[in-house]
């Protein structure tokens, strides 16, 4: 049996599964079981990366994975179901979210259209993050319409996810190199906790969450300007302590807005 599921969906941890990823860039926070492969062919082309909306995504989509053909994809799907175990293809999104959708719900409507052969959602019992909890009033959603519904649900108002790009700076063999490390941000407290790049960058990519950046997200460097060549530049670390840099790297990074002048001395 062939399911499609999220990454971090908590059953996959149970042994039962051979776990398949059907993405371009590969979770990077830390799996609960073992990834059995990849099939890049099923992830959209970096083309449709910016379509948000489901109508227009799936026919452009399902066009692609006609190019490739049903032969073609049953052949790399029969290297994992062949393992012996039930394959659930994975990627990031949690589809029981309001007005949530992703590639792989496509992928199993074009599956079923072309083949005759279901791949439905696998069971996932967690709870839903960032949706109350349903009351009894409310319509339950029926596992058949998370597959194969050509229908959008209806519109619903949900706030992004807020996500802090903090310039990060660290010196190897290179010389100093720097990179956004990401952050997912408590509206209420404030408060931080670390976020794998790749699903920050494939949230914000997909309009799922905003990117917060201001000047405490930016290296600070401190500058010792002199009237003979001497100038000198240092990074001053999140805990205050300074490491010595290359003043030509520093301003690069100044004109570039990667870092913030926390404070010049004149000699």
């Amino acid at each position: 049996m062939i399911y499609t599921s999220r990454f971090s969906n908590p059953e996959l941890s149970s042994g039962n599964y051979t776990v398949v990823g059907i993405v371009r860039g590969l979770p990077r926070f830390k799996l609960k079981y073992e990834r059995a492969g990849n099939i890049i062919d099923i992830a959209p082309p970096r083309e449709l990366f910016n379509i948000y909306d489901r109508d227009e995504f799936t026919p452009p989509y399902m066009e692609h994975l006609d190019r490739l053909g049903v032969e073609r994809i049953s052949a790399q799907l029969r290297k994992y179901t062949e393992l012996g175990k039930d394959v659930v293809l994975c990627c990031y999104e949690d589809v029981r979210k309001p007005n949530e959708w992703c590639h792989r719900l496509v992928f199993a409507s074009w599956w079923m259209k072309r083949t005759g052969q279901v791949i439905p959602e696998l069971k996932d019992d967690s709870p839903v993050k960032g949706v109350k909890k349903k009351t009894v009033e409310e319509p339950e959603i029926k596992q058949e319409e998370l597959n194969f519904s050509e229908e959008k649900p209806p519109a619903v108002v949900e706030e992004k996810l807020l996500v802090k790009a903090i310039y990060s700076l660290w010196h190897d063999e290179n010389g100093w190199q720097g990179g956004d490390m990401y952050y997912q941000v408590d509206r209420a407290t404030g408060k931080k906790a670390r976020i794998a790049d790749a699903v920050a960058l494939d949230l914000l990519a997909q309009g799922k969450a905003e990117l917060l950046k201001d000047d405490d997200s930016k290296a600070k460097i401190r500058l010792v300007l002199s009237r003979d060549p001497a100038n000198k530049a240092f990074w001053v670390d999140r805990k205050g302590n300074e490491r010595e840099m290359d003043i030509e790297s520093a301003v690069e990074m100044l004109k570039n807005g990667k870092a913030r002048v926390q404070h010049i001395t004149l000699e």
